[in-house]
């Protein structure tokens, strides 16, 4: 069986359990930028991991149940997946060409640890991150939750805003402090900082 054939098996098998045993399944709804700041926050404490920046995601995901870090196979039937994660095996494994923007891969590394903080994931299940020319309606509607998560693990809202002011918005300086991407960078403070007011 195939990623795409367990991905197809797994959709069917949550919607189900959603539909009969909803209160079971935890899931963070969130529709404010201090509404994920909270749930990043009380992910973190739930498993007692202090963040430093740049971010230690080896830590990070060892202390989720001793998860691991791994890169896909370079082979042409995971060539549209960005990540995926085994929660039976207790990994999570990111596309090959990563090794060549490893600070790109980091902020993936961040959406998948989202997934499995917002319990999108039951226990033993798996889930494949699609490109995102391949996203069908669920990938869609959950990509704007893991990415909010995952920006507010990688550059907390606060922490981002002190540093901008303090490295005198150099670009170059956040990508070391962060560990992120230049585009990240630019993403996040254009979200965070309105027009005119150091923004974009």
């Amino acid at each position: 069986m195939n990623l795409k054939e367990y991905k197809k098996i797994w959709y069917s098998l949550i919607m189900a359990e959603e539909e009969t045993n909803q209160e079971n399944t935890q899931r963070y709804i969130i529709p404010a930028c201090e509404l994920t700041e909270n749930a990043v926050l009380d992910f973190l404490k739930r498993h007692n991991f202090n963040r430093t920046f740049p971010l230690n995601l080896i830590d990070l995901t060892k202390a989720i149940n001793g998860f691991s870090i791994f890169y896909l196979v370079d082979k042409e039937e995971y060539k549209d997946i960005e990540a995926a994660i085994d929660t039976k095996h207790n990994f999570i494994a990111i596309n090959a060409r990563f090794k060549k923007s490893y600070l790109c891969g980091r902020y993936i590394i961040c959406k998948m640890i989202a997934h499995i903080a917002l319990g999108h994931i039951p226990e033993g299940a798996m889930w494949t991150e699609p490109v995102e020319s391949k996203r069908d309606e669920e990938d869609k509607r959950l990509n704007h939750v893991t990415a909010s998560f995952a920006y507010e693990l990688l550059m907390p809202e606060k922490d981002f805003k002190e540093q901008w002011t303090k490295l005198g918005h150099d670009i170059d300086k956040m990508s070391v402090y962060f560990g992120a991407s230049q585009t990240h960078i630019l993403q996040r403070k254009c979200y965070l900082f309105k027009e005119g007011d150091n923004g974009c």
